[in-house]
Parts: structure tokens; C-alpha cells; sequence
């Protein structure tokens, strides 16, 4: 700022504090601070309409589980592991949902929700100690917090996704660890009884 057209004489600071305060005092609500911050680390900052519930843009992380084993202890342990060196350069932390699939499957259901600010760093030493079904193959994973199928909203619990042909791809294809999806963009196959 500059403040070469201000007279700082003693005793004649008031149209320079008139000017600070009119700067200061005139963006002082929250949305916009947190419109402007970055996320920190790992946490994600939630807009109102994000914790209303499901909307057809929400998108989908659409991610591998490498074996059945693999994705039960997911869903037992409330984790989702990548590689932490997959997960660079990614829009991971825009996903809302984690639909695990295993190769050779087309349906699949137990659509689960991302935990917005609960992540973590694990070695491939943590990995095994919590009982970890197959030998890791990297040093280190970005580690997902999940909430349990369950706790999805009702309406996306009975549903069964085609995860073979999804025809638009946010971010990501098959070849990789994981995609994001929109939501609506996942075909809808069979309701679940």
C-alpha cells in the first residue's frame, strides 16, 4: 500500500485510519475468507449445500481395490490406501463418495463417504501392523478416512453401479489408481433389496 499521499505528522493520522479501516472492515465476513483460503494439508473446507446431501454433480472417487480381501478390510477399518505418490497431482479431495471395485467386476453397490478432514500418512510398516491382507509394495500411502456404507444416504444405499462403462470421466481412466465421476454420470443398474 501506498501511503506517500498521507500526512504523518503527529496528531494527523485520522484519514489514514479512515483508509485502513474502509480496506479492513470492508471484506470481514467469512464466506469470503473462506472463498479466498487454500486448504491446509489435508482438510477441505465444506459448503453449506455440501452437507445438505446428495447432488447429481457430487463426484464419485471410482477406485480399485486390487482384491475382495483388500476391500473388506477397507470396510472394516474405515481406511482406503493409495500409493502416495498416485494421489500428486490429483483432485482426490473434491470426491464425496469412494466406490471400491475389484478387476472383472461390472456392478457394484456399498457406495461410501469421504470423512472431509480425517486423513493421514501411513509407512508400509503401519499398513501390516493393522493387519493389511496382501504385502505392501510401497514405502508410504495416503490413507482415506471413510464412513461406513451405512452411514450413506439411504437413496445411494440400495443402489448398484456400472463401473465397466462409465462413459464421462472427471479427472482419471481405468489405467490408474482411481477416476473421479459425477454422479450422475454412473449408470444406475439394479436396486439392491
Amino acid at each position: 500500500m501506498n501511503i506517500g499521499a498521507f500526512p504523518l505528522l503527529p496528531n494527523s493520522e485520522s484519514l489514514l485510519r479512515v483508509h485502513l479501516d474502509d480496506i479492513l472492515m470492508k471484506f470481514t465476513t467469512a464466506d469470503t475468507h473462506v472463498a479466498k483460503a487454500k486448504p491446509q494439508r489435508t482438510l477441505a473446507y465444506i459448503t453449506e449445500e455440501e452437507k445438505v446431501g446428495m447432488l447429481p454433480n457430487d463426484l464419485v472417487m471410482v477406485a480399485v481395490a486390487g482384491s475382495e480381501e483388500k476391500r473388506q478390510w477397507t470396510f472394516d477399518n474405515l481406511w482406503y490406501n493409495i500409493p502416495l505418490d498416485k494421489i500428486a497431482d490429483s483432485p482426490w479431495n473434491k470426491a464425496k463418495y469412494l466406490l471400491l471395485y475389484v478387476k472383472g467386476e461390472i456392478y457394484v453397490g456399498n457406495l461410501c463417504k469421504i470423512v472431509r478432514t480425517k486423513h493421514d500418512v501411513w509407512t508400509k510398516e503401519r499398513l501390516i501392523q493393522s493387519n493389511y491382507p496382501s504385502e505392501p509394495h510401497n514405502s508410504s500411502y495416503f490413507m482415506i478416512r471413510i464412513r461406513k456404507p451405512s452411514d450413506t444416504d439411504a437413496e445411494l444405499q440400495k443402489l448398484l453401479f456400472n463401473v465397466k462403462d462409465i462413459p464421462n470421466k472427471y479427472w482419471g481412466n481405468e489405467r490408474m489408481a482411481f477416476m473421479l465421476v459425477k454422479l450422475n454420470d454412473l449408470e444406475t443398474i439394479v436396486d439392491r433389496v
